[in-house]
C-alpha cells in the first residue's frame, strides 16, 4: 500500500513537472546578453560618421550633435537562443544627465534588425521608438521592457541579431545623458521557453509511473 502511495506522489510531481514545461514561463530560462558591438556616431553635417568603438571609455555622452555630443548604438547576437522568447528587458546605468532653464534631456531608445556590426548608417535608424525616458527624476540603473514579440521576430530571422539606437532630445538644446559603459553595458535579459524535450521526457516518466503503479495494485511487484 505504501509504495503504491509512493508511486501515486512521484506520477503526480511528474505531471507538475508536464504542466510546467509545456507552459513555458513557469520554468522559463533566462540569459542575459551584453552588446556583441556598440558605436558612437557624430552628425558630421553631411551624414554620420563614427568617432569611436567602445572598447575603451568609460561612458558615452549622447545629446544634440552641434554640441558635440553623439548618438549610442548597441547590437546583440541572438543566435546562441533556440527557443521562443517570452520576455525581453534592457538595462542601462546612467551616470548623469545636464539640465539648462529648468528643461530635462529625454532619452529615446529605438530598436532595428542589426547585423552584429554597430556602423553610422545604424545611427539613422528611428524608424521604431521603444523607449521614451524623461530624466526628472535623477541617475542610476534602470531596466525597461522591450517589445516581445518584435524581439523575437528579430532572433527567429535569417540574421538573428538586435541593435538599439540612443539619441536625446533637449528643450534648451544643450542638455545630454551619460550612459555607463563599464561592464556591465547596457545589457539584455531574455526569457524564452525551455527545450521541448524536457516536456517529453517528463510525459514517459509518467506512462512509466502509471504501468509501474498498475503493476503494484495488481500485485505483480512485491512490497
Amino acid at each position: 500500500m505504501y509504495r503504491f502511495i509512493g508511486w501515486k506522489l512521484i506520477c503526480a510531481l511528474a505531471a507538475l513537472l508536464v504542466v510546467a514545461l509545456l507552459n513555458g514561463p513557469l520554468l522559463a530560462a533566462s540569459i542575459v546578453v551584453g552588446p556583441i558591438s556598440s558605436g558612437q556616431a557624430q552628425d558630421s553635417g553631411s551624414g554620420y560618421v563614427m568617432r569611436s568603438y567602445l572598447a575603451g571609455p568609460n561612458q558615452a555622452w549622447v545629446g544634440p550633435a552641434d554640441q558635440g555630443m553623439e548618438r549610442l548604438i548597441t547590437e546583440y547576437d541572438l543566435s546562441s537562443i533556440t527557443q521562443p522568447i517570452t520576455s525581453a528587458t534592457l538595462t542601462i546605468n546612467v551616470g548623469s544627465f545636464s539640465y539648462g532653464g529648468g528643461s530635462y534631456p529625454t532619452l529615446h531608445i529605438f530598436g532595428y534588425q542589426g547585423d552584429n556590426a554597430a556602423s553610422s548608417d545604424d545611427a539613422t535608424r528611428t524608424q521604431n521608438e521603444w523607449v521614451t525616458y524623461l530624466y526628472s527624476t535623477g541617475a542610476g540603473v534602470f531596466t525597461v521592457p522591450l517589445p516581445t514579440s518584435t524581439v523575437e521576430s528579430y532572433r527567429n530571422s535569417s540574421a538573428p541579431s538586435l541593435g538599439l539606437l540612443y539619441t536625446v532630445t533637449s528643450p534648451s538644446g544643450t542638455d545630454f545623458v551619460s550612459i555607463n559603459l563599464n561592464p556591465p553595458r547596457p545589457r539584455l535579459t531574455l526569457e524564452y521557453l525551455p527545450e521541448p524535450g524536457s516536456a517529453w521526457l517528463a510525459a514517459v516518466g509518467i506512462a512509466l509511473c502509471l504501468r509501474r503503479g498498475k503493476r503494484v495494485r495488481s500485485g505483480s511487484v512485491a512490497c
